[in-house]
């Protein structure tokens, strides 16, 4: 039996910890270990802070209302 509930959808970025102005953008890359790691680098020009994450961001989150 199909069940419908309403839900908000949330966008999720990662802020640059170095410049706080920029956000972290995934470079396309993926490393190959268990679990997955995606180097991510800062959008801000001046700055170009890279850090290797577990997750790729921006991600989307569902929760319900």
């Amino acid at each position: 039996m199909e069940v419908q509930k309403e839900q908000h959808i949330k966008k999720v970025e990662y802020k640059c910890p170095k410049c706080l102005n920029g956000m972290l953008l995934p470079t396309g890359l993926m490393y190959m270990t268990y679990p997955a790691k995606y180097p991510h680098k800062c959008t801000d020009e001046k700055c170009k802070y890279q850090e290797v994450l577990n997750e790729l961001y921006p991600k989307i989150v569902f929760e319900d209302k």
